[in-house]
């Protein structure tokens, strides 16, 4: 009897080490392939977040060299804009010279004030120089009334205004009716003012070529 307990403990024995191997080898398998997964999972995790980091570092790339471009178009464009402007203001100083000549400025006084008669067309108008075109003023109305009577079979009554330009003024006129509510700036500030946006880009298309981005040309 003590024989047959004794086979029957060591079967035992024998049957729980055996499946306490099988146990732990289970085990280790699932840890094994648990691992797998879990570090499969993380290797996912990490190559996600560098392909983020990647595409984040090449948008901001592109928005710095984006900023880098627009910064030197905006330059140019300054550049630019200082180069035409310098040329106006040229312009602007050299009109003080315009009255220098007593004869051209007579001429051209003559020919402003024809155009302003035009433009208001009133029978009665009322006109505006400084106080050292006076003289000039009168003789140039005696020419563009006699003009505008030519070119338009009406008669202008004009009369010098009690009212005149700044003394600093380059010249020109202003012209009026119906008692000063209606105008026609004839100034030569006036009209380098209207002559500089229409030539502006003529200026600039001479100055620093055709712009190769326009999809239209005026």
């Amino acid at each position: 009897v003590k024989v047959e307990m004794l086979k029957m403990v060591r079967f035992i024995k024998n049957e729980a080490t055996e499946k306490a191997r099988e146990i732990i080898a289970g085990a280790q398998e699932e840890f094994s392939i648990e691992k797998g997964n879990l570090v499969n999972q993380e290797k996912i995790k990490i190559v996600a977040a560098y392909e983020r980091k990647m595409k984040q570092v090449e948008i901001q790339k592109k928005i710095a060299q984006s900023n880098r471009l627009n910064q030197a178009r905006l330059q140019t464009l300054s550049a630019r804009e200082a180069g035409v402007e310098s040329i106006f203001e040229e312009a602007r100083a050299s009109l003080m010279s315009l009255s220098s000549d007593p004869r051209a400025y007579g001429e051209l006084m003559s020919k402003l004030l024809v155009q302003a008669f035009v433009q208001l067309s009133e029978a009665n108008v009322s006109l505006i120089v400084r106080s050292q075109d006076q003289g000039v003023a009168e003789a140039a109305i005696k020419i563009a009334s006699a003009v505008y009577q030519q070119k338009t079979n009406n008669k202008v009554n004009c009369v010098l205004s009690s009212d005149s330009l700044p003394a600093e003024s380059a010249g020109g006129l202003i012209l009026t009716c119906l008692d000063g509510r209606i105008r026609c700036d004839n100034t030569l500030e006036a009209r380098l003012s209207i002559l500089e946006k229409e030539m502006l880009p003529e200026i600039r298309t001479t100055v620093f070529g055709a712009n190769q981005n326009r999809a239209h040309m005026n």
